[in-house]
């Protein structure tokens, strides 16, 4: 479908290390496309939920 469903961070972060919690228990089952990006690159992959 292409719509973003969920941000986890949309902040500028000191560098480190940081711990998100995903909670996709509204999702569907199926097959999403994640992108993670920083100062330089950006990275898109994909997940599969299963239930």
């Amino acid at each position: 479908m292409g719509n973003e469903i969920y941000t986890l961070v949309n902040t500028i972060q000191t560098p480190g290390k940081y711990e998100v919690t995903f909670d996709a228990t509204k999702l569907s089952p199926g097959i999403y496309i994640y992108n993670l990006t920083t100062n330089n690159i950006s990275q898109t992959k994909r997940m599969m939920l299963l239930r």
